[in-house]
């Protein structure tokens, strides 16, 4: 859902407005709508007062901004819910070759960290490593970029990941 609060004037692009009813999804200053995949225009006048945006169907946002046709940065309109989730531990049980890429930072968990080395199994901002019938954490920040599974010596991938304790589903990362 993306929520726009102004302290000017707001109205929906005219390919939009069709689909709206003013009251609803949009005020005088104000706009509360969502995106599944698709786009959206605004014509605003003034300054944002608030700009959030938030999951939908517990999906990671995935947003361009553009202001006057031009893409900007988030942090330029004052778009809040994109910020960095901070530093998760992502763990893997089972059996699989792995490799993973943020565009945050991976430190192998301390419990692991002498069985990786830097620049081999792993760098600043990626790892790529095996498991077969064990489990192996490590410490994520930032969104993940790439995640691969696949099988060891013909065995697997058969392998449970989770994030923060939670279990995910790896394709979902």
């Amino acid at each position: 859902m993306e929520s726009t609060y102004l302290n000017t004037t707001v109205e929906p692009n005219e390919d939009l407005a069709r689909f709206l009813e003013q009251g609803d999804s949009y005020g005088e200053n104000w706009a509360d709508w969502y995106l599944t995949g698709s786009w959206t225009e605004w014509e605003v006048t003034g300054e944002f007062t608030t700009f959030e945006v938030s999951a939908h169907d517990g999906t990671e946002p995935d947003l361009t901004f553009y202001r006057d046709g031009e893409a900007v940065d988030p942090a330029e309109l004052g778009v809040s819910g994109l910020d960095d989730p901070g530093e998760r531990v992502l763990r893997l049980e089972g059996t699989a070759d792995y490799a993973f890429e943020t565009d945050g930072t991976v430190e192998p968990d301390p419990e692991i960290a002498q069985w990786v080395t830097k620049g081999e199994g792993y760098g600043d901002d990626w790892a790529d490593w095996w498991l077969s019938d064990s489990w192996t954490q490590w410490h994520v920040s930032g969104r993940f970029t790439a995640f691969d599974l696949e099988a060891v010596d013909g065995d697997g991938p058969d392998v449970t990941v989770f994030l923060d304790g939670e279990e995910v589903d790896p394709a979902e990362l």
